[in-house]
């Protein structure tokens, strides 16, 4: 819609629709929190359903209502000046499962050819003569997931909920550009991002209340008598007595295998869309179009990334899986394990001007020019600062149920360590020492405490790993044979300047003694590569 000469808005409404995953036999399974148990004696909600039947056959709920707007605006302010700004709401599909991968849902089978002794044991009208093993069962009364025994049935189910909400990004941006001179362009970018109800990779559904850890350990682990004794024949539940603590979870008939693994993952959720993110950049871009011989592109951003560890894909991310308190998911918020603060990018092209009909030596013979033209050398910069570190190690806490490998920060400990600018202005390394020096400070860390929930953060600001370094560089020798054959000769310099950054930290161990320290590096060495190219 053109307003004015000047003025133009673009204006849009997207509809999407999307149906959930359905399998044709209908053997996929979700949980619904409030379906009663069949457990004689016990006021206990949730089961594992199979779809269809009286069920619905999709695992996810469909959505109707995803309506992304589009808006967008350009005005021109001058003759080579413009700003410009848009709006978009973007749904994210539904993901696949990750248990669809893996067995009972998919599986392998090989059948030999032949025999050791040579002799045929198939055929094209019979390749598995033994057969195809089945995948799992549908149980028509959808009471447990294999509808035979209850402790089978009961027993660390992984699962999804039907009811997730659907998730999505706002988007937004606004910018100004200015040509400058005939072939130069110069952009001014402001970008933001609102990501709700993202995927998580996985979180326990039976975390107890965190307000029964004031009771403290003793109370918790005391035996009491089982209300599913003997109705379960094997497994934790088939005891006459059972921790307190498996009573206090919200779905107590979901219990460990043994004693032992009691406070094991019991009910397992993928992919809950529990996570949100924020982020906000700034970026200034600089392009100069080919004239010459030389074009030029270069792009710095300054940005900040908080989230809550979702994603567009829950499996996406690194860092801790589980949520250290599912009734508090505020606690997860914290810089994005991909926040980078600063990045630099710079892309060249420059024909040397050396060479008949350049600006020097224009005049040349063809020797001279043979030896000095046809040069044409080829850039790529890149400087981006590290990405934060995610600091982990054993969970004692018996706590969540999926234990989020998090420890504790010990409050007067800066994490920090301090710079040492005569070895290093971008990090308190020492290249002679193989590089074993602690990263951070690793007495500002332990290990949580018997159920107590980690007061650590996924991330901390002011840890963040090695800076990334690069220069790659090509130049290229172009030599003309005949009137329609030429010869390029080619050299590619990878990492020219051979720059070394490091690893992340060992972060998963606190007590260990390379806690805090790297001892590797995520550069790769030098490389020159030596080429050819013959066109006519």
């Amino acid at each position: 819609w053109k307003v004015t000469s000047r003025l133009t808005f673009n204006l849009g409404l997207r509809y999407e629709y999307e149906t959930g995953l359905a399998e044709s036999g209908d053997r996929l399974t979700y949980f619904d929190p409030s379906f009663k148990s069949p457990l004689q004696g016990v006021d206990a909600r949730g089961a594992i359903l199979f779809a269809g039947g009286s069920n619905p056959r999709s695992i996810r709920q469909t959505p109707v209502a995803n309506f992304g707007p589009r808006l967008g605006f350009a005005y021109r302010v001058a003759d080579k000046t413009t700003i410009r700004g848009g709006y978009g709401v973007f749904f994210i599909p539904i993901g696949v499962e990750p248990t669809l991968g893996t067995t009972p849902f998919n599986f392998t089978v090989n059948a030999d050819v032949v025999s050791s002794e040579g002799k045929p044991l198939t055929s094209l009208s019979n390749p598995f003569p033994a057969g195809l093993p089945l995948t799992a069962r549908r149980v028509t009364d959808g009471s447990y997931l294999l509808g035979t025994d209850p402790a089978a049935a009961l027993i660390a189910p992984n699962t999804v909920v039907r009811d997730n909400p659907v998730s999505y990004m706002q988007q937004w941006n606004f910018a100004a550009g200015r040509q400058v001179g005939r072939s130069q362009v110069i952009d001014l970018t402001y970008f933001g991002s609102h990501g709700v109800h993202l995927p998580i990779p996985n979180m326990t559904l039976n975390q107890i209340d965190p307000r029964y850890l004031a009771n403290g350990g003793a109370w918790l682990n005391e035996r009491v008598p089982n209300p599913c004794y003997p109705q379960i024949k094997t497994g934790l539940l088939s005891l006459a007595t059972v921790p307190r603590m498996q009573l206090l979870k919200p779905f107590p008939q979901f219990a460990a295998v043994s004693t032992a693994n009691a406070y094991g993952s019991t009910l397992t959720l993928f992919r809950p869309a529990v996570g949100d993110s924020v982020y906000h950049a700034a970026t200034l871009r600089y392009e100069k179009r080919f004239d010459r011989g030389l074009s030029v592109q270069a792009h710095y951003t300054w940005s900040k990334l908080i989230d809550t560890g979702g994603g567009t894909n829950g499996n996406a991310f690194n860092d801790p899986s589980a949520l250290r308190d599912i009734y508090n998911t505020r606690l997860e918020r914290s810089l994005g394990t991909f926040d980078v603060a600063n990045r630099l990018i710079v892309t060249y092209a420059y024909e040397l001007p050396f060479g008949r009909g350049k600006a020097l030596a224009k005049d040349s013979g063809r020797l001279l020019d043979a030896v000095i033209g046809g040069w044409t050398v080829f850039g790529f910069h890149t400087l981006e600062s590290g990405r934060p570190v995610v600091v982990g190690g054993p969970d004692l806490s018996r706590v969540a149920g999926s234990s989020p490998s998090r420890v504790s920060v010990v409050y007067g400990q800066d994490p920090r360590l301090p710079y040492d600018t005569a070895v290093s202005n971008a990090r308190d390394w020492n290249p002679v020492c193989n590089c074993t020096r602690p990263w951070f400070n690793p007495a500002a860390f332990s290990v949580t405490p018997e159920f107590q929930i980690p007061n650590g953060p996924r991330t901390l600001p002011g840890l963040r790993q090695d800076w990334t370094r690069n220069w790659d560089l090509s130049l290229d020798k172009r030599l003309k044979l005949a009137e329609r054959l030429n010869l390029t000769l080619q050299g590619r310099f990878f990492n020219i300047l051979n720059q070394v950054y490091f690893a992340g930290p060992s972060v998963t161990t606190v007590n260990s003694a390379n806690f805090g320290s790297t001892t590797g590096v995520n550069s790769a060495p030098r490389r020159i590569e030596l080429g050819s190219r013959l066109a006519w």
